[in-house]
């Protein structure tokens, strides 16, 4: 059990920074952390991150990091037998 909760946790944090290396990106800048993790707290910023696509980008990043830990957990259960 325990190789397959950190083969899920080690490889979700990749898919994680896999993803925001993918997908974090808008023109020729990435998306600072703080714009990806915390919410907006005023409409100007709430529409900002509206048309730069933050929410589906946020999205996007999400799904690389469970799609590593789903694959971390599997590979960790292939393991342990």
């Amino acid at each position: 059990m325990r190789k397959i909760l950190t083969s899920a946790l080690f490889l979700g944090v990749i898919g994680l920074v896999a993803g925001y290396f993918l997908f974090g990106k808008v023109g020729n800048s990435y998306i600072g952390l703080t714009a990806l993790i915390a919410p907006s707290d005023n409409l100007l910023s709430q529409l900002g991150n509206k048309l730069r696509g933050v929410e589906t980008i946020r999205q996007n990043i999400l799904l690389a990091g469970g799609a590593g830990a789903v694959i971390g957990a599997v590979l960790g259960l292939v393991r342990s037998r």
